[in-house]
C-alpha cells in the first residue's frame, strides 16, 4: 500500500513537471494536473495539500539531478577547471533546450517577483560553492574572486539563449537547438573567459 501511494504521488510530480513544460507554470491547475496523472483531484489534494504545496515539491523534484550529477562527475573524473566549467555548462545548456518550460519555471519567483530566496536560487549558490570547493581539492590553483566573476558571466551567458533558443538566432546566424551549435558556443565562452 505505501509503495502505491509513493507511485501515485511520483506520478503526480511527474505529471505536474509535464504539465508546466508544455503549458507554462502560470497555466498550471490541480485539474489539468490530475488528468495528465490519470488520478482525481482529491488524490492531488491528498499527496500535497494545495497546488502550491505541489509546485514547490515539483520544483524540488526537477532540480534534484541538475546540482547532483555534475558534481559527482567532476569530482570522479578528476577534471581541470577549465573541464569541470565546460561539462558543468554543457549538462546545464542541455537541460535548458530539453526542458525550457521546467528551466523558466526555475527562474520564476527571482524574475518575476524578484524572490531571491526561492529552491532555485539556493540551490544554485549551494552548488557553486561545492564547485568551487571540488575543484580546490582536486589541487587546482586559481584566483578565486576572478573565478567567481567568471562563472557568473559565463552562466548568464548561457541562460538567456537556454531557455530561448531561437532570440538571437536571427541576429547571431547559429541555431543552438543544434547540439554542436551549442558546444561551440561554450567552448567560445570558456576560450574568452578562462
Amino acid at each position: 500500500m505505501n509503495e502505491e501511494k509513493e507511485g501515485t504521488k511520483e506520478k503526480i510530480l511527474y505529471s505536474t513537471l509535464q504539465v508546466i513544460e508544455h503549458e507554462g507554470i502560470n497555466a498550471v491547475t490541480v485539474r489539468k494536473i490530475a488528468n495528465v496523472a490519470q488520478v482525481n483531484v482529491a488524490a492531488v489534494n491528498y499527496h500535497f495539500g494545495s497546488k502550491e504545496e505541489l509546485l514547490e515539491e515539483a520544483m524540488e523534484f526537477s532540480l534534484f539531478n541538475a546540482f547532483k550529477d555534475p558534481l559527482l562527475e567532476i569530482e570522479q573524473k578528476k577534471l581541470d577547471v577549465k573541464n569541470a566549467v565546460y561539462f558543468l555548462l554543457h549538462d546545464w545548456f542541455e537541460g535548458m533546450i530539453k526542458y525550457p518550460g521546467i528551466s523558466k519555471a526555475q527562474l520564476f519567483k527571482p524574475f518575476i517577483s524578484n524572490n531571491y530566496e526561492s529552491l532555485f536560487v539556493v540551490k544554485l549558490n549551494s552548488f557553486l560553492e561545492n564547485f568551487i570547493s571540488k575543484l580546490k581539492e582536486n589541487g587546482e590553483a586559481f584566483d578565486e574572486h576572478k573565478f567567481r566573476l567568471t562563472i557568473v558571466q559565463i552562466i548568464s551567458a548561457i541562460i538567456l539563449p537556454g531557455i530561448m533558443p531561437g532570440l538571437f538566432s536571427k541576429f547571431f546566424k547559429t541555431d543552438l537547438t543544434i547540439k554542436e551549435n551549442r558546444e561551440e558556443y561554450i567552448q567560445f565562452l570558456l576560450d574568452k573567459y578562462l
